[in-house]
This record gives structure tokens, sequence and C-alpha cells, in this order.
């Protein structure tokens, strides 16, 4: 169990790695690309929590 524990977390510590490498790469290569994919992936997740928040208050008023 201990092995696969070691393994597992060598295996993550790795993936960070090799993760934080490419990201740095982008980052060098493509700062307006990646800008604009994290704007819109804002966006999209403010959206996403405004819909559960209007299915939520419509499912409230709707027991009330």
């Amino acid at each position: 169990m201990m092995i696969g524990v070691g393994l597992t977390l060598s295996v993550v510590a790795l993936l960070t790695v090799v993760f934080r490498d490419r990201i740095a790469y982008l980052m060098r290569t493509w700062p307006r690309l990646l800008g604009s994919v994290s704007r819109a992936t804002g966006a999209l997740a403010g959206l996403v929590l405004v819909a559960v928040a209007a299915v939520e208050i419509a499912n409230w008023l709707a027991f009330t």
C-alpha cells in the first residue's frame, strides 16, 4: 500500500512540474491567447453561477 501511495505522489509531483513548465512556455509565447482564454473561462464560470442561482431561486419560489 505504501508503494502505491509513494507512486501516486511521485506521479502527481512529476505532472505538476511538467504542467508548470508548459504553462510558463505558453505565457512566454502566447500571452494574449492565454489572457483571452482566461477571461473567457472566467466569463463562462460567471454565467454558470448565474444560471445555477436562477434555477435555485426558481425552485425556492415554486415551493413557497
